[in-house]
């Protein structure tokens, strides 16, 4: 069975190494917390279903990964180290992850479900800037 709460503890651990000392918490969704504000959050979603007559499954999840409060274009920084710099690195780790069995179940291929990751179109009550993107997953069902 795929694991969002598997996929999470995975990234929260990839992500560290490529880009240590963030501060950012990586959680299961549906919901987005007030705090902190530096998450991102995992979400399944219905995928594609099964294929080559249940041989694999596909669900689908996405990442809505936030910022900082006040701060959604901070131009000043020199590495970029903000909520879209966050989303490409987690894009290009969720993309190059397969094949794997660490998130619960065989994993063949990843996916996005359309383009990369992509700001949400406002910000939140404490001018947090959201980036997300939904991928597909193909698992090995048997």
């Amino acid at each position: 069975m795929f694991s969002t709460s598997l996929l999470a503890q995975w990234c929260q651990t990839t992500f560290g190494l490529l880009i240590p000392d963030t501060g950012l918490t990586f959680l299961v969704g549906p919901d987005m917390p007030e705090m902190p504000d530096e998450v991102a959050l995992i979400t399944r979603l219905p995928g594609a279903g099964l294929k080559f007559e249940g041989a694999f499954d596909q669900p689908a999840f996405q990442f809505a990964v936030r910022g900082l409060q006040q701060d959604p274009n901070d131009v000043t920084d020199p590495l970029q180290t903000g909520p879209e710099q966050w989303a490409d690195t987690i894009d290009g780790m969720v993309l190059s992850a397969a094949p794997n069995s660490a998130w619960g179940t065989y994993v063949t291929a990843v996916d996005r479900a359309g383009g990369g990751p992509s700001p949400v179109q406002r910000l939140d009550a404490g001018r947090r800037a959201t980036y997300t993107c939904t991928y597909v997953v193909t698992l090995a069902t048997g």
